[in-house]
């Protein structure tokens, strides 16, 4: 079957803002879906016998269908197909984030603001975050979140950059396999407390399983005291707390909008019961139109290049409601 999909022109040409950089939103025609899923297999190296095969291809089929309605519905947002696409929701939320949704607030700081926070932020230009890793396929997103915000701390306070490792606060976690469970971005960064520091990604590599804790006291680049949980009232104190402390682990509340997100200021519903981590690392606005900036841990072929920009002011997913940083 000829592989058939339509541009609709006039979407080709919107793009929001000045920003000419932004995707195109393709309108696939549900007719050429097999001949796209083949070709889908092979970009994102999938392995399936027959009869996963052509399971995968409904819920890929039913996924276009969904990706089609949501860029129709939405309006400079874009949507698009991901290393997800061939995936019920389920299970992206059992396999790709791993933050419960039970919040832990009996150690909870609340948020004093001191009244600092720029028009915006952007801690990738002043070099204080490294570049997109990916997951895999692992409940690791609460510790991709929390090493993220520990890379922040040291580069504020000592100028260096140094990816470190997220295969270290999982391997040394005595209570739980993060891989299947997730947990918290606050536990991971008190793991890597009581070992006494992070070494480097380099020299303790990231493997998408739990394995035997390999800590080297003589490779340490990061000592931390530990995680805090910080209580903020609104999103002008995120911004505030934000400006005050670095990159921030946060925990969202996401759902199908999310994990097809492809490009724009995400405005869409976050209704879901998938609870994941992420990193916030700074905010701007275009247009008017006020955004929070957000890296994930999927990879660059998510999103833009693996980050999001979320709108701000609507508490989207829930953002604020978890929030901590390294101390």
């Amino acid at each position: 079957m000829k592989l058939l999909f339509f541009v609709l022109i006039f979407v080709i040409g919107h793009v929001a803002g000045s920003d000419s950089d932004l995707p195109p939103k393709i309108f696939y025609d549900l007719n050429g879906s097999e001949d796209l899923f083949q070709k889908y297999v092979i970009e994102y190296d999938k392995h399936y016998n027959e009869e996963e095969y052509w399971a995968h291809y409904e819920i890929f089929k039913d996924n276009l269908e969904k990706i089609n309605e949501l860029n129709k519905n939405s309006n400079s947002t874009v949507y698009d197909i991901n290393q997800f696409t061939d995936l019920k929701f389920e299970e992206v939320a059992n396999t790709y984030m791993g933050m419960s949704l039970k919040i832990d607030v009996t150690n909870v700081k609340t948020y004093e603001p001191k009244g600092f926070a720029p028009a915006s932020l952007d801690y990738r230009r002043k070099g204080w975050v490294t570049p997109i890793k990916d997951q895999g396929h692992c409940n690791t997103c609460y510790i991709f979140s929390a090493v993220g915000a520990i890379e922040g701390w040291l580069a504020r306070r000592t100028g260096r950059l140094i990816s470190l490792s997220e295969q270290e606060a999982l391997d040394c976690d005595i209570y739980q396999d993060g891989c299947k469970t997730g947990g918290f971005p606050v536990n991971a960064m008190n793991v890597i407390s009581q070992q006494g520091g992070c070494m480097t990604e380099v020299d303790y590599p990231y493997e998408q399983k739990k394995g035997q804790c390999r800590t080297k006291s003589s490779k340490i680049v990061a000592k931390i005291s530990g995680g805090l949980q910080i209580d903020v009232k609104n999103e002008n104190d995120l911004k505030d707390a934000l400006a005050n402390h670095g990159p921030l682990s946060i925990g969202l509340i996401v759902g199908e909008n999310f994990r097809h997100y492809k490009g724009d200021i995400f405005r869409g519903s976050c209704e879901g019961n998938g609870g994941h981590a992420v990193l916030l690392v700074g905010y701007d606005s275009v247009n008017g139109e006020e955004f929070w900036i957000i890296k994930n841990s999927w990879s660059e072929r998510w999103g833009e290049r693996g980050y999001m920009r979320m709108k701000m002011g609507a508490k989207l997913c829930g953002i604020g409601n978890y929030v901590a940083a390294a101390v």
